[in-house]
């Protein structure tokens, strides 16, 4: 609890929270996020505190909906993805760049009669 509740403090206002309910259901979160001016959408699972358990895929989906509509409402860009980072640049020698290129051959040794 203490990684999420570190998240929900750093995290902007209006950022949208989405929490997996466990049996029996703690308001901790749930509280936070209305103090903290986050909308929250709760998905109830079967899962006990400690135990696993199983989460209904379409209770994900139509909670991701709802969190999508609350940030379009409260102007935020909704689950925007950092852009991906820039290819790294090539070496003058392709072949010293590829893994599977073969050495390249020794220089002759010199050779003196």
């Amino acid at each position: 609890h203490g990684a999420g509740f570190a998240n929900l403090v750093c995290a902007r206002s209006k950022t949208v929270l989405i929490e997996f309910k466990q049996l029996p259901h703690s308001w901790d979160y749930e509280l936070l996020s209305m103090k903290l001016d986050m909308p929250y959408v709760g998905i109830q699972t079967s899962m006990q505190h400690n135990d696993p358990g199983k989460v209904d895929i379409d209770k994900v989906r139509d909670a991701l909906h709802k969190a999508q509509s609350l940030a379009m409402e409260a102007g935020i860009a909704a689950f925007s993805a950092p852009a991906p980072a820039a290819p790294p640049s090539q070496e003058a020698d392709p072949a010293a760049a590829s893994p599977t290129a073969a050495p390249a051959p020794a220089a002759p040794a010199s050779q003196e009669a």
